[in-house]
């Protein structure tokens, strides 16, 4: 800043005496040799405050080159490129543990190849801290400098071993006009690649917004309170793991039940006019399973979303009981007969489509929590409800085609790698 300064004081230095000269001498034929030596002179100046400006710039860029790139705590640079280990490329590698990398290229002179690390070792763990994955690696060579000594254990042509090792560094370079400026460490330019994982299990707890209404007319009936349709929370299992490209294939399945009991007086069919204590169960369950495919995408190293969809099979079930007394094993014909003792099961099946997108935050290479969004869309075959009894469906007429549509929110953790 202060070199541009000289310079442009120097031009307006010319510009201002030219000025003025023509200003005290309108009639500038008369004193032109004059004037000419004087703007001569202030062009000299510049000159010479441009020539010293030009050995300034020299410098600093000579002292950026000694100074700024010179310090000794470069980040550590080993010479690989590498993968998250997949259970296909350990199996036919014959490596039985759940951690690693896979090597899958050595750069040329680099401090590996020097040091003999191979394409397809399998590299454990540095300094005794296991690697899972790729995000795992990156964050320890983060932790060195260049000369740092470690030791890595790594998987190769079926044995372990164990080898001392000295970070190198790289060197890269930038064109600045005519010079070069030899620049050491990390290329921050360069985009990273960051793992998606390649698989794991989860607890599935299930926010489920669905219209209960078409049930919870028949609970009333029943003499029992609603069931609170609000929102129904369902919980239950689900893993899945890679099949190639960050597409992930799994299972799932999640399921509810409310169970309500009362006392209930209803008329006495031996007494017309009178009425009895019966007591009445009810219960409501509802779940769906399926299988679930989705393409994930690294945002960096702690996030990871994904895009995909759940097909599979859910059910409504609807269970009613009447019981009245003690049974006796010698009156059961009797009970049966009896309108006191009643049992009915209803249910309504579907065959679901469900689109969703996943958000995932790795707290620990094994450990994350995933938010997940999505839709619930119903098909059914049948119309209406069915009622079941010995194994047997009969349809039930004139009823509800109740469907199993609504929107699902579930957070909770995930375990994998």
């Amino acid at each position: 800043m202060r070199v541009s300064t000289k310079i442009i004081a120097s031009i307006m230095a010319v510009f201002l005496l030219f000025s003025s000269l023509t200003a005290e001498n309108p009639d500038v034929g008369e004193s032109v040799e004059d004037a000419a030596e004087e703007v001569a002179e202030a062009i000299e100046e510049a000159a010479e405050v441009m020539e010293e400006s030009i050995e300034e710039i020299s410098d600093n860029v000579e002292d950026f080159d000694k100074n700024e790139y010179s310090d000794k705590n470069q980040k550590a640079y080993m010479g690989v490129y590498s993968k998250t280990l997949s259970l296909k490329d350990a199996r036919e590698l014959g490596y039985n543990e759940f951690y690693g990398i896979l090597i899958t290229k050595v750069v040329s002179g680099s401090a590996a190849e020097k040091q003999g690390i191979r394409p397809y070792d399998i590299l454990m763990s540095i300094d005794g801290k296991k690697i899972y994955d790729d995000n795992s690696f990156s964050r320890f060579i983060d932790s060195y400098n260049t000369g740092d000594k470690v030791k890595l254990e790594f998987f190769s042509h079926g044995k372990i071993e164990i080898k001392d090792f000295v970070m190198g560094e790289r060197e890269e370079k930038i064109n600045y006009g005519k010079g070069n400026v030899t620049l050491f460490g990390r290329n921050s330019s360069k985009s990273k690649k960051y793992s998606t994982g390649y698989g794991g299990l989860s607890w599935i707890p299930v926010y489920f917004k669905t219209d209960l209404d078409d049930v919870n007319y028949l609970v009333k009936e029943f003499g029992f309170s609603k069931i609170d349709d609000s929102g129904i929370f369902l919980n239950g299992l689900g893993g899945k793991g890679i099949i190639g490209k960050s597409w992930f294939l799994g299972l799932m399945g999640v399921r509810y039940s409310n169970h309500a009991r009362i006392n209930k007086s209803v008329p006495d069919i031996l007494k017309p006019g009178e009425t009895v204590n019966v007591n009445r169960r009810m219960a409501f369950k509802m779940s769906y399973w399926g299988v679930t495919l989705d393409k994930r995408a690294a945002l960096s190293r702690k996030f990871i979303s994904s895009a995909g969809f759940m097909l599979g099979w859910g059910k409504y079930k609807l269970n009613f009981e009447q019981t009245y007394g003690e049974l006796n094993w010698a009156d059961l014909n009797e009970d049966f007969n009896s309108s006191y003792n009643n049992h009915i099961a209803l249910k309504r099946s579907y065959i679901l489509f469900q689109p969703k997108v996943m958000m995932m935050y790795r707290i620990l290479s094994w450990l994350s929590v995933r938010a997940e969004v999505g839709y619930m869309a119903s098909y059914s075959f049948k119309e209406g409800w069915s009622k079941i009894s010995s194994g047997n469906s009969y349809e039930i007429k004139d009823s509800p085609n109740t469907d199993f549509n609504g929107l699902t929110f579930t957070i909770g953790p995930w375990f994998g790698f």
